[in-house]
């Protein structure tokens, strides 16, 4: 791969060549159907050939870094993505803008599983693609000349105009053509944030799909989804048949995102969380918020008020009371000064016992297990036998996320090391303890060894 400097291409003249080449490729999607059918293939070849042969660029600097969370930001994008959007379809559904009509229900389990198989290969191409020519490619090229701020404007710029014959094919009025361009854009600074901050493509990947996954095959904008939509009124926050793409709801949605990867994808310090800060708190608040929300949406169309009341009620028994006494009262968080708990899962609990620097009995581990697994484990039976599908899909969804952040982050750092689902290496907790004399003579006291 070693080549002179000076015989090479500058790389942002290959950014812009390959915005031009994907502008023809996409203008002949609408005229030629043999092109629309290959169009992401032939541009996944063809960045591929660029980076590689042209560039001068090894393979795995596009993106593609299977390193130890990819999955997790795969996952948190399409989640993340995904909840949004279909939080703001519910509010116009609620609000009498919209009408989303369950054709679903006329359809065997089976074959909506199917239908959801291929839609989502669909969408991963789309995903898969788009980013790969728009931030892996055309982004990159252009920081070779840019800062990174200038890049990510102009590369989330090239990435709208690249949607402006999808405005013009389904003749959108030209308010909501210029909304629908401006939320493409910040589509764009939001995938580009995330390829930045993460060094990866996986994370806009993950947001990119799932956007798209609940905009056109749950929700049923312009394509085959679970559900069929109809815009009735205040096209300018809905979008109208372009969905909030095109609205200002989804300028507002697109804010949201950009706010949210922004603070989460900030790089934070050291292995163990010695002290609170926000970012796990967050974290961890978006891993229970993607259950708990289609969970009490499917609960509540199916009528099972009764049962959702109780699921509260022990949620908040458990949190306050059970889970205060088993586990909080043991975690050095519960002995700092105040009344109530700052930590970066159960903040702002009222601290009802008294401090206990001694690890967890194995009682209490298993009652924690317990516990958690009635919390979490409760609802899906109810959204099972009610056929909520898609908020059973969501839910599960969600429990997935939820155990990622868990297993793969916030336990590996928590500092209550006697959890049962608290994975820090032994010799980090060592090294806590002695730094912390009172909880070590109180783990020693009970047989634990610090080496």
């Amino acid at each position: 791969m070693s080549e002179p400097q000076s015989h090479r291409i500058p790389r942002w003249i290959t950014a812009v060549f390959m915005f031009a080449i994907t502008i023809v490729l996409t203008t002949l999607t609408y005229f030629i159907d043999i092109v629309g059918a290959i169009y992401y293939y032939v541009s996944i070849l063809l960045v591929l050939i660029f980076w590689i042969y042209v560039d001068r660029q090894l393979p795995e600097g596009l993106g593609f870094r299977f390193e130890s969370r990819w999955w997790l930001q795969l996952l948190l994008g399409i989640l993340l993505t995904g909840i949004v959007l279909w939080l703001i379809i519910w509010l116009e559904v609620l609000l009498g803008w919209i009408i989303l009509i369950p054709v679903f229900l006329d359809q065997t389990l089976w074959l909506i599983t199917g239908a959801l198989a291929v839609y989502a290969t669909n969408q991963a191409m789309v995903a898969v693609g788009e980013e790969l020519v728009s931030r892996g490619y055309i982004q990159q090229n252009l920081a070779t000349r840019l800062t990174m701020p200038f890049t990510i404007l102009i590369s989330a710029v090239m990435f709208a105009i690249f949607h402006v014959l999808s405005m013009v094919y389904y003749s959108l009025p030209l308010v909501l053509a210029i909304i629908m361009f401006s939320n493409i854009i910040l589509a764009g600074i939001l995938f580009g944030i995330a390829f930045a901050r993460t060094r990866n493509l996986w994370l806009p990947i993950g947001l990119h799909f799932g956007w798209n996954m609940v905009l056109y095959h749950i929700v049923g904008i312009r394509g085959y989804g679970l559900f069929q939509y109809q815009s009735i009124s205040l096209e300018i926050l809905t979008g109208g048949i372009m969905g909030p793409e095109a609205g200002l709801l989804g300028t507002v949605a697109f804010l949201f995102l950009i706010a949210i990867v922004w603070i989460g994808t900030k790089e934070s310090g050291g292995l163990l969380l010695r002290i609170f800060n926000r970012k796990p708190l967050l974290m961890f608040a978006f891993g229970f918020l993607v259950i708990l929300i289609p969970v009490i949406l499917g609960l509540v169309l199916a009528g099972l008020w009764f049962f959702l009341i109780v699921w509260i009620i022990y949620a908040i028994f458990f949190l306050q009371v059970w889970e205060n006494r088993i586990l909080c009262s043991h975690c050095p968080y519960y002995g700092s000064e105040g009344r109530t708990l700052r930590c970066h899962a159960n903040y702002g609990l009222f601290k009802l016992w008294k401090y206990n620097p001694a690890p967890m009995s194995r009682s209490e581990q298993v009652q924690m297990v317990i516990g958690v697994a009635i919390m979490i484990g409760f609802p899906f039976p109810l959204l099972f036998l009610s056929q909520q599908w898609v908020f059973l899909i969501f839910a599960s969804f969600g429990a997935i996320v939820l155990g990622a952040i868990l297993f793969d982050w916030l336990c590996v750092r928590c500092v209550n090391f006697s959890c049962p689902f608290n994975r820090v290496p032994k010799d980090e907790v060592d090294a806590f303890l002695k730094e912390h004399p009172e909880m070590r003579k109180a783990w020693e006291e009970k047989g634990y060894q610090v080496d």
